[in-house]
């Protein structure tokens, strides 16, 4: 419920005994609870939802490209994700899609608008699913965890962004342990892991962060 109509609905159900108003304001505040409350619940469980599709992607990415390479190339299966995410987008948020939105847009809004999704939505899947053809997931997954920091420090040099000493044990503590997951193998008799993957791997998470970033300071004005 919005202020309004709640304030409307206490308003109208208020009868003229003091002691009735009580009991009435009583019931009305206790309904209130069990919307909200179950609000909450919807939203954990689309946000734990959304985590296991989001981290499933380069799972199934990978399965499809070891099926039929020839047929589930980076271009194909980054083409048909970006059209399926335009068929089912657009009729989402068709209430945001209206002249008034899109001319209320700046030109720098629209070149960081232009920038961020060539990034986010080409450049970084791209070289993304380029870097999965030749590294395992469990090394994509780790050097996944490089974007935190980048974005953190992007933050810090362009945003004037104040860090903590929770932030800085955290960012050294995860740069430790992705140096130590990447470097140890030979400790346990397995050769050192490195080709080309990793580096696409590293890029595609430099245009993540930039369009993270882009977002952050130049797009979050946008209605």
């Amino acid at each position: 419920f919005s202020p309004i109509q709640l304030f409307l609905l206490l308003f109208s159900s208020m009868p003229e005994s003091g002691d009735e108003s009580v009991d009435e304001y009583t019931d009305s505040s206790e309904d209130e609870v069990a919307p909200r409350a179950s609000r909450g619940v919807l939203g954990a469980a689309a946000l734990v939802v959304a985590v296991l599709i989001f981290s499933s992607n380069g799972v199934a990415y990978k399965k499809l490209f070891l099926s039929n390479p020839e047929l589930f190339t980076p271009c194909n299966v980054l083409c048909g994700s970006n059209l399926f995410g335009l068929v089912t987008l657009v009729p989402l948020f068709r209430k945001d899609l209206t002249c008034a939105n899109i001319k209320s847009i700046t030109r720098t809004q629209w070149f960081a608008l232009i920038f961020g999704t060539i990034c986010y939505s080409a450049l970084g899947p791209l070289l993304y699913l380029l870097a999965l053809q030749s590294i395992t997931i469990a090394s994509a997954a780790i050097l996944t965890r490089l974007e935190s920091l980048e974005f953190l420090v992007l933050a810090v040099l362009f945003m004037s962004e104040k860090v903590d000493c929770w932030s800085l044990t955290n960012s050294a503590l995860t740069l430790i342990g992705i140096l130590a997951a990447l470097l140890s193998p030979p400790l346990f008799g397995q050769p050192l892991e490195f080709s080309n993957g990793f580096v696409l791997m590293v890029l595609s998470g430099f245009f993540y962060v930039a369009s993270l970033f882009v977002t952050k300071k130049w797009l979050s004005g946008i209605p």
